[in-house]
């Protein structure tokens, strides 16, 4: 491969990783957007452009921050949701007839 050849690969793999970079970064967007709402909250259109102004890998970090978050809601859900369960079977527990039926 001559310096020509080497120079047109390395520039298109250059041009295909910022594509993929920039793909990733506008679909982390929608996902940050999508995380924000499930956690009580609204991107202004403000903020959505600051977002978008960010490079394309700090997008990234600020997804994967959404996604650890949101993971962290959900876990705090399901274990509220199990300890409510835990107390209603302890209060019918505690509501059941004792000792042998006649």
């Amino acid at each position: 491969m001559d310096n020509s050849q080497h120079d047109k690969f390395i520039k298109a793999y250059s041009d295909i990783k910022k594509l993929a970079i920039t793909l990733c970064g506008n679909f982390a967007v929608k996902e940050i957007e999508r995380a924000s709402e499930y956690l009580g909250g609204r991107l202004t259109d403000e903020q959505r452009q600051q977002i978008l102004k960010q490079d394309p890998e700090q997008i990234l970090q600020a997804a994967q921050l959404m996604k650890s978050t949101v993971a962290l809601r959900q876990q705090i859900e399901i274990a509220e949701g199990v300890r409510r369960n835990i107390e209603k079977m302890e209060l019918m527990a505690a509501l059941s007839p004792k000792g042998p039926v006649s």
